[in-house]
């Protein structure tokens, strides 16, 4: 029970909350309206689409979903570290990046990284205090934005975590396209799901 306590390092209270939690439940109880009419479960359960709904809507299950996303971040973050190779990339930008957790890796990890993090507004202010709190602050800036609309341009690696699968085909191919867009000649891109 020590991980379901806020100030254990591995802690996974968030992902209890989210996951445990009555709106992630009534949700997933909308699960058959989605299957048959291909509609939003989250609309059809709360009246709003999914990230409307905890970034804007219920404080406390954006609290729980936003940091469940951050303590899952933690081993993808230490995966890719180890995994990929970063040589000849001078910056990245993590596109969907929450509230930094895999960019504090990151930059942990590579010091002569810099990064930006690109996320919804609401994610700024977390954001920044996490990278100032892993001591990387000074190397990453948080930019918000529609990823949807366009994102920052010539970075030399940009990285989606668990982030195409949460929209369409429409929409991911707009989103990559994006992402193709904004890309520096010779960057990559790296895509975890």
């Amino acid at each position: 029970s020590d991980t379901l306590r806020r100030d254990h390092p591995w802690s996974a209270r968030n992902r209890v909350l989210c996951f445990g939690g009555d709106w992630h439940w009534k949700i997933w109880n909308e699960a058959k309206h989605s299957f048959l009419t291909g509609e939003s479960a989250a609309r059809a359960a709360t009246g709003h689409e999914f990230f409307e709904y905890v970034n804007d809507i219920d404080a406390d299950a954006g609290e729980a979903f936003n940091g469940a996303m951050t303590e899952g971040s933690r081993l993808q973050g230490l995966l890719v570290v180890d995994a990929y190779d970063f040589s000849g990339v001078t910056s990245v930008c993590d596109v969907g990046g929450g509230t930094g957790a895999i960019m504090g890796d990151l930059l942990a990890a590579h010091p002569a990284l810099r990064g930006v993090v690109f996320d919804l507004p609401v994610l700024a202010e977390p954001a920044r205090a996490a990278l100032a709190g892993r001591g990387v602050g000074d190397r990453c800036d948080f930019v918000a934005g529609d990823f949807f609309t366009a994102v920052p341009e010539g970075h030399d690696l940009y990285t989606l975590f668990a982030i195409v699968h949460d929209w369409d085909d429409e929409r991911c191919t707009t989103l990559l396209r994006n992402v193709r867009q904004a890309m520096a000649p010779g960057a990559r891109v790296l895509v975890t799901e």
